[in-house]
């Protein structure tokens, strides 16, 4: 919708778990202390929940009540011409011609490579997970790669190799239902690597 508020409404009709009334309200209780922590859910940013009757997943209205105040850093000027006319390629031309990578580069794509092992890529995440998110307490909910939530219980890292937002969707969901149907002190909370 135009104007200060604007709205969509999300369903999801196959996500059964979430026609049960217990399971929206706890959803709803875990976005309710996710406002606590976040700069514009919970006042610039709302969820309406729609109900549609006993066992039908219900209709989420995600509303936008205010735009973004002015002078919030974003750069509206259409100038991508400043980074790609001849003065500047020039002034550049030594770092963006094609010769050999320098060490520098070779460590950084070394460090932002995907592995092709799920392990691998599981044991990255989780030791990513202890450093900036546990022990640098970036995350109040999380004491370890094990431990995080309200409650505190387990941490789930499901790693999904999906190509689509359709797939990706399904999977997100797929975790959605697996944290309903999970008692709260064994898995809290889950980490969808994608």
């Amino acid at each position: 919708r135009e104007g200060k508020a604007r709205s969509i409404v999300a369903s999801f009709p196959n996500v059964k778990a979430l026609g049960s009334a217990m399971a929206t309200t706890r959803l709803m209780g875990h976005l309710d202390v996710c406002k606590d922590v976040c700069d514009s859910f919970g006042t610039d940013i709302i969820v309406i929940v729609h109900t549609l009757g006993d066992g039908v997943s219900p209709g989420f209205e995600v509303k936008r009540l205010r735009d973004a105040p002015e002078g919030d850093g974003w750069d509206d000027w259409d100038d991508d011409d400043d980074w790609t006319g001849s003065e500047m390629m020039a002034k550049y031309k030594d770092i963006l011609n094609d010769s050999e990578p320098t060490e520098d580069e070779k460590q950084f794509a070394r460090l932002v490579a995907v592995p092709k092992d799920d392990k691998e890529v599981l044991m990255k995440t989780r030791d990513w997970v202890n450093v900036i998110i546990s022990d640098m307490g970036i995350c109040p909910f999380s004491q370890s790669a094990d431990k995080a939530g309200l409650p505190v219980g387990g941490v789930h890292y499901p790693v999904s190799r999906v190509t689509s937002c359709e797939e990706c969707y399904e999977v997100y969901w797929r975790e959605v239902n697996y944290l309903i149907s999970s008692k709260e002190k064994e898995v809290s909370t889950t980490l969808l690597i994608v």
